[in-house]
């Protein structure tokens, strides 16, 4: 049996330092921010912010050290730790690659059990406000889904079944079905504006939101995955997507499109860590409207389609076979229906 304890030793025993005097560990902020030359007007009107300059508060981890500190949505970083904030002039690819890895830097040299001194601008007001950095296994432990349960084991799963999660039948606010295992975010059943069961996750995370389908049937080796997708919102991030081959909540393939950017593509996990396996450029995926994903996986090669076309390929052999589920990113609150898998 797989427990989350043992998940989040695997993720962070390469932090570890050794030696007698270990070094602090790394700390969690649960924020993001962004630069306000890069977001668009929708964006901004969600955030309640104007202008071309500065950087802004773009999401918050929901009882995360940065909503805890008492941070709000639009507020105006300025300073982080005593560093001022850097500002991104233009939103050309170099320069904001170049910011986001400054940024990252900054708010990364957090450790667990450090208290920040962060500086923002609200209602033309500076504010000082103290965040106190948390653990990484705190911080799963804060944005752990209720309804988590331990995952069967992959050797027990048998041989692979066609599977359909379709949501129908269950009344509104439910948790998921007893196959599909939520380890972070809030995944909970609806109703679409038609009255069809779909399923929602709402839930600000980082880094991802991951559910998997799990249990006898399910470990598949090869075949072909699809499901439906909706983005609905989301100012750091409106994407969802497929995961296949799955060993656990921190190891497996992702195939996603993304509503804010204009690629679709194929990722590996491993321990945690996301590594791009390939990518293509296509037109962002609209918000408010079903589009389909769907990835085929066979040996080494996988081959994956966003609304029938807009064909991306990778190949990779770091698993062999594994669970299928969901995934999601930051403050996307996504849909999904219809999660079908037909092994080969």
């Amino acid at each position: 049996m797989t427990t989350r304890a043992s998940l989040v030793l695997a993720l962070f025993a390469a932090l570890a330092a050794a030696g007698p005097d270990p070094a602090p560990e790394p700390g969690i902020v649960g924020f993001h921010v962004e630069p306000l030359a890069v977001l668009s007007a929708r964006q901004k009107a969600d955030l309640g912010v104007t202008g071309d300059r500065g950087v802004v508060v773009a999401a918050i981890v929901e009882k995360g050290p940065a909503d805890v500190a008492g941070l709000k949505l639009g507020d105006r970083l300025l300073r982080f730790g005593g560093n001022d904030v850097p500002d991104l002039v233009t939103g050309a690819d170099e320069a904001r690659h170049l910011w986001r890895v400054a940024t990252r830097m900054m708010l990364g040299n957090a450790r667990s059990g450090e208290t920040i001194r962060v500086v923002v601008a609200r209602d033309g007001q500076e504010r000082t406000l103290p965040l106190l950095a948390v653990s990484a296994a705190e911080m799963h432990r804060l944005q752990a889904d209720e309804a988590w349960t331990e995952l069967p084991a992959l050797a027990d799963a048998g041989p692979p079944e066609p599977l359909l999660i379709d949501f129908q039948g269950l009344p509104e606010g439910t948790l998921v079905p007893a196959k599909l295992h939520p380890y972070e975010g809030r995944w909970r059943v609806l109703r679409d504006p038609e009255g069809a069961g779909v399923l929602r996750q709402d839930r600000m995370i980082l880094p991802w939101a991951v559910a998997l389908a799990a249990g006898k049937g399910c470990c598949y080796r090869d075949g072909k995955a699809t499901v439906r997708f909706m983005p609905l919102s989301g100012i750091a991030d409106a994407s969802g997507g497929i995961i296949f081959r799955a060993q656990d909540p921190l190891n497996y393939y992702l195939v996603r499109p993304n509503a804010l950017e204009d690629n679709f593509r194929v990722y590996v996990m491993k321990d945690g860590v996301r590594t791009q396996l390939a990518t293509v450029t296509v037109t962002p995926p609209e918000r408010n409207t079903w589009h389909v994903i769907e990835v085929e996986f066979k040996g080494p090669v996988f081959r994956a389609k966003l609304d029938g076309r807009d064909v991306v390929e990778a190949r990779d052999e770091t698993f062999a076979s594994g669970w299928c589920g969901l995934w999601t990113k930051a403050d996307s609150a996504s849909l999904f229906d219809d999660l079908r898998v037909d092994p080969e």
